[in-house]
């Protein structure tokens, strides 16, 4: 099947057009196509002794997801032991984007770090609440909240 034209049975004609996805590495760079880029940025700043990661975009499987997960173990390895993840300007979070936070927690806390969630979107919240993830989580309703809860 492709291109061609066929007849159903009631005589109508119609053609059949499809692509079919073989892996997941491929999907990434077919929804980039129409000129797009990676929908994610990472502000980092420094305050108060803790790294500040400011999210906007999507946390998604392809390069976003992967873009937040280099930065994170690029802190850990350079000694940057305390970080925030600001996600008030995060719009959506996918099965896998959820995955990479759940690694950055727990490599976090292996290197003895910590890790914080601060301006949680209420969707992200209940996304997160429904799959029993929010206790994997030290999450801060604001910025001051969550700085002050860093230990040395």
């Amino acid at each position: 099947m492709g291109d061609e034209p066929q007849t159903s049975k009631t005589g109508l004609r119609y053609s059949l057009s499809f692509s079919a996805l073989t892996c997941l590495g491929v999907w990434p760079k077919m929804a980039r196509q129409g000129g797009s880029s990676m929908q994610l940025t990472i502000n980092p700043r420094e305050k108060q002794g803790v790294t500040v990661l400011d999210l906007s975009g999507r946390i998604v499987a392809g390069e976003e997801c992967d873009s937040l997960r280099k930065t994170i173990k690029e802190l850990l390895a350079s000694n940057n032991k305390k970080i925030l993840l600001n996600m008030g300007d995060v719009s959506r979070v996918d099965s896998t984007g959820i995955g990479g936070l759940v690694e950055s927690a727990i490599l976090t806390a292996k290197q003895g770090g910590q890790l914080r969630l601060v301006n949680l979107p209420r969707l992200i919240h209940n996304v997160l609440s429904t799959h029993r993830l929010l206790q994997a989580f030290d999450i801060c309703a604001n910025e001051a909240e969550a700085l002050a809860s860093f230990q040395d």
